[in-house]
C-alpha cells in the first residue's frame, strides 16, 4: 500500500473552509451521483461544496488510472475529499492489486474474500497529499464470490438507499442543531 498510495496513521489536517470534493463513479451510478452533487452544493447552512464529478473509463480502470484522477483533481482543484460510487470492480482501487496473505493480518481485514467492499479507506497521504477517501458501495462481494450475482438495478437500488440516508441523516443534523 505505502508504495501505490502512501500510509499515514496521523488524522489528516483539513482546511474546513476547502469543502472541495471529488466524485468518481462508474456509469451505472449516474443518477445518484448527480442527486447527491446537487445536494451537496446547495447546502441550506449556506456552506455548500463544490462538487467535481469523473466518470471513470472501462478501458483504463486501473488503481493507477484512478490514483491519477485522484492527483490531478488534487492539484487542479484542491480537492480534500473523494466518494467512489461502485464496486471495487466497478472502480478500482489498490486492494485489488494486494497480496493474498495481506488480508489475514488484522481483525478488521480478515474477511477480504467476501467483504461488501476493499479495505483502503481514510486517507491517502504521501506527505504532500492529505486527501480523505471513502466509497459508496452498491454491495459488491458481500453476498457472493461474483460480483454479478447483483443486478445492475439491484446494485443501483443500493447506492440509491446509500444517498437517501446520507441526505436524511444531514438534513435531520442541520435541522436539530438550528433547534439547539
Amino acid at each position: 500500500i505505502k508504495q501505490n498510495w502512501g500510509v499515514n496513521t496521523n488524522i489528516p489536517n483539513i482546511d474546513p473552509n476547502n469543502k472541495c470534493a471529488l466524485y468518481l463513479y462508474h456509469a451505472n451510478y449516474n443518477t445518484q451521483v448527480i442527486e447527491l452533487k446537487q445536494f451537496r452544493e446547495q447546502d441550506p447552512s449556506g456552506g455548500g461544496f463544490t462538487i467535481f464529478k469523473e466518470e471513470i473509463n472501462d478501458t483504463n480502470n486501473n488503481n493507477a488510472y484512478i490514483r491519477s484522477k485522484i492527483l490531478y483533481h488534487y492539484k487542479k482543484n484542491k480537492i480534500k475529499y473523494v466518494v467512489i460510487f461502485g464496486s471495487v470492480e466497478e472502480v478500482a482501487t489498490i486492494m485489488i492489486d494486494l497480496p493474498s496473505d495481506w488480508e489475514s493480518r488484522g481483525t478488521l481485514n480478515n474477511n477480504a474474500a467476501n467483504a461488501s467492499s476493499d479495505m483502503y479507506y481514510g486517507h491517502m497521504d504521501n506527505k504532500e497529499y492529505k486527501i480523505i477517501i471513502g466509497r459508496l458501495s452498491p454491495g459488491d462481494n458481500k453476498y457472493g464470490v461474483s460480483n454479478n450475482e447483483l443486478s445492475i438495478s439491484q446494485k443501483q437500488t443500493n447506492i440509491q438507499n446509500q444517498v437517501d440516508k446520507i441526505k436524511t441523516y444531514e438534513t435531520l443534523c442541520t435541522t436539530l442543531s438550528q433547534e439547539i
